[in-house]
């Protein structure tokens, strides 16, 4: 089960030696930078690094129904990744192996035999696609460096 947002300030506050108030007001004010530094890439030393990516407008082909086979277009849209440090998920997976027989792709999505592509996911044995951070930047699995 993962940490609520009182248990990560009260455990950062014992470890650090702070009051539990501070570690809240800090833990604030980290993800507020964040959301401002995002479009410029923001990184957490030692956890990884959060961007704004824009992908642009394109041309798709509707796959079945009653419109199947015309031709419409996907508008250009804003998105947020995050990419996890190298030393983060080595220190996670317990090594400098990669996902249980998945890949993933752009934004967070922690695969065990599935794949993610874009946004947050978290699979066992699905797919992930799309998806939104949210203002949250829960457990993550992507290859790459930070």
């Amino acid at each position: 089960m993962s940490m609520t947002k009182s248990e990560v300030s009260r455990h950062l506050a014992d470890k650090v030696g702070i009051t539990k108030k501070q570690s809240d007001l800090y833990l604030e004010a980290l993800a507020e930078l964040a959301y401002q530094e995002a479009k410029n890439t923001f990184i957490i030393p030692g956890i990884g690094k959060l961007s704004l990516k824009e992908s642009p407008a394109r041309e798709a082909t509707m796959p079945f129904g009653p419109r199947k086979g015309e031709k419409y277009m996907i508008p250009a849209k804003k998105k947020v990744k995050f990419t996890i440090a190298k030393a983060a998920k080595d220190s996670i997976t317990g090594g400098s192996g990669g996902n249980a027989g998945g890949s993933s792709t752009g934004g967070s999505g922690g695969n065990a035999g599935g794949s993610s592509t874009g946004g947050s996911g978290g699979n066992a044995g699905g797919s992930s696609t799309g998806g939104n951070m949210g203002g949250e930047m829960g457990g993550s699995s992507m290859g790459g460096d930070a």
